[in-house]
């Protein structure tokens, strides 16, 4: 961990976060915010508001889309269930569900039939935004 006070007490991100992933004009705090919620808060943590607060960010710099492309990913890979129907759905843009779900492909954690699953899913995305 890059930031050790982080790790002994998670908590305290919870008040900060909001405001990182609020800071439009800081794409670095934004994927930061991404980041930690990814690293403290899909286990025992977890709230289903943070998976619509990632899928709601303003995709407008790489490292915001690559960042919760990967929060929604690992969100994909150990909370299936709540993850999903983003990625299915349109609540997220198109380009962050695609991130996402490539992530998820390439994951040494996603099995063969999720693999699939989310190739399928990807070309089912690309062929309504191309058609």
């Amino acid at each position: 961990d890059a930031l050790p006070i982080f790790r002994c007490n998670p908590n305290i991100l919870i008040d900060i976060l909001p405001h990182w992933l609020d800071n439009n004009r800081c794409p670095y705090a934004q994927r930061f915010a991404c980041l930690c919620l990814m690293r403290y808060f899909l286990g025992s943590r977890f709230q289903a508001e943070h998976l619509l607060r990632v899928a709601k960010l303003p995709i407008e710099h790489h490292y915001v889309l690559t960042g919760a492309g990967w929060y929604l990913a690992e969100a994909l890979i150990v909370r299936p269930s709540e993850a999903w129907p983003f990625l299915e759905g349109n609540t997220a843009p198109v380009p962050l569900r695609l991130t996402a779900l490539q992530k998820a492909v390439e994951s040494h954690r996603t099995s063969q039939s999720d693999k699939a699953l989310f190739r399928k899913l990807i070309k089912q995305i690309r062929l309504s935004t191309n058609g």
